[in-house]
């Protein structure tokens, strides 16, 4: 028999929406830029032609992480 778990992470754009918990800024790195939308994870479990999704949890940003390469006042950093 095969069985297969899959597992994904979505960042679904939410420009129009306001900023709130779920609802925040994120590094994209399909489009390799940030942009202010939801991300969650997905788990999906498939075996003999069936697909049964087994979990979905949307991501609550508790942290801001900027990175020293390319986040504010790397350019300055630089120019020293």
């Amino acid at each position: 028999m095969n069985h297969q778990t899959h597992l994904t992470q979505f960042l679904i754009d939410t420009m129009a929406l306001p900023h709130s918990e779920l609802i925040s800024w994120h590094f994209d790195h399909v489009t390799n830029r940030k942009v202010k939308g939801i991300t969650l994870f997905t788990a999906l479990y498939l075996s003999q032609g069936v697909s049964l999704p087994i979990a979905f949890h949307l991501i609550h940003k508790t942290e801001r992480v900027t990175d020293p390469k390319t986040g504010p006042g790397a350019l300055a950093k630089q120019a020293n």
